[in-house]
């Protein structure tokens, strides 16, 4: 008799996920919409309708992101703003906000059977590295994020990934100023507690930067960029003409 039960159990598992394959291969996505934050269901099957009073919070959190804040000070200042999760907890986490961040679904688009059940008796779920198909469906529903924003926030993780994690929100200069003689990224440094008094080093040899120093030649350099704009605006605007001018794919 249990051996009876297993087969009948394994047989109603392989029919469901057969069906639910099925229908990631047309492009229907399921969606838990109780714990996820900016959506519910709409009125017809398959609709995803936006939740404004949600959506803000998401567009918070991507602006936040690209302000130059870590992932994990905008958790903490969600908690700290009394802002529920998308669980309806209190306590925000970093891999919340990188999971929001990274998410497709706020650009409209879905990626389908991102996990599978690796077996029909423990249930457990596997993230799918390509053991299976994986299904994208563009413009599958209203984003709430711009797709050029989230390609932005994208590249930004990548960004940060490349500077060893240390581009923090502390400073427009943070993950941006390279070591010449290791490739690091100098890191911001307070010398005299209680001081305003900073400066910026990397933990190889070279010399230290001061933060006044810093400002000075960004202003500088930005002011010598003002005094070519006139013939910057017209190579760039060369620039854009050369890349919609179609004539020479129509000879």
């Amino acid at each position: 008799m249990s051996s009876l039960a297993q087969e009948e159990s394994q047989f109603i598992s392989e029919n469901t996920t057969w069906g639910q394959r099925k229908r990631f291969a047309d492009g229907v996505m399921s969606l838990a919409y109780s714990t996820f934050l900016g959506y519910k269901k709409g009125a017809n099957p398959g609709d995803m309708e936006i939740v404004e009073e949600e959506a803000v919070i998401i567009r918070r959190i991507y602006d936040e992101y690209l302000a130059g804040k870590s992932p994990r000070q905008i958790a903490k200042d969600l908690t700290a703003d009394g802002i529920p999760t998308p669980a309806k907890k209190t306590r925000w986490h970093t891999s919340t906000v990188i999971s929001i961040l990274q998410n497709e679904k706020y650009r409209g688009d879905a990626k389908l059977q991102k996990c599978f059940t690796t077996s029909f008796l423990d249930h457990k779920m596997q993230k799918n590295t390509g053991q299976l198909p994986i299904f994208y469906v563009s413009e599958n529903h209203h984003a709430i994020i711009k797709p050029e924003v989230f390609e932005m926030v994208q590249e930004e993780f990548r960004r940060r990934e490349a500077a060893g994690g240390r581009a923090q929100c502390v400073s427009i200069f943070s993950g941006r100023i390279v070591c010449a003689d290791c490739g690091g990224f100098y890191g911001r440094k307070k010398w005299h507690s209680g001081t305003p008094h900073e400066s910026w080093r990397e933990h190889c040899k070279t010399p230290t930067l001061k933060e006044q120093r810093l400002e000075d030649c960004f202003v500088a350099a930005f002011n010598s960029v003002l005094a070519w704009k006139e013939e910057i605006a017209a190579n760039y605007a060369e620039c854009l003409d050369a890349i919609t001018d179609d004539s020479a794919l129509k000879a």
